[in-house]
């Protein structure tokens, strides 16, 4: 299943479209994956949405909202309130198809994911005096 949550700061509205399988979390799977998120989120989310659309088409559906969407994108899978994403929230509440990217938009492709440094302290830590 597609579900979108929304996340208010201030004036802004940022919002995440992502998908979950329901047999993996079972029942308000929706619900369970915004706990998820709300663990290292400051701010409150809040989940609006739950596509009604068949599981076997969520990977394909969910890379088409991204895309898009594309122009609204923040980070990840975030997006900044606009009349795109008010659009795909309708068509998740009707059950209608996300429509396919229009001609001139930039399509989304995934992000490579980077290997993170190791941190290491500017000066050995034998040499760190503690003032008292």
């Amino acid at each position: 299943m597609i579900y979108s949550i929304r996340c208010i700061v201030g004036s802004a509205k940022y919002y995440k479209f992502g998908r979950y399988r329901s047999q993996r979390l079972g029942e308000n799977a929706a619900y369970k994956r915004l706990l998820e998120l709300q663990i290292g989120c400051p701010f409150e989310l809040e989940l609006i949405a739950v596509g009604k659309w068949p599981e076997w088409e969520d990977q394909e559906r969910e890379r088409r909202i991204h895309n898009y969407l594309q122009a609204s994108r923040v980070r990840g899978e975030w997006f900044k309130g606009c009349e795109r994403v008010t659009e795909i929230l309708r068509m998740m509440g009707a059950g209608e198809d996300v429509p396919p990217v229009p001609d001139g938009h930039i399509v989304h492709s995934p992000i490579k994911r980077r290997r993170r440094r190791q941190l290491t302290p500017p000066v050995p830590l034998g040499y760190i005096r503690v003032r008292s």
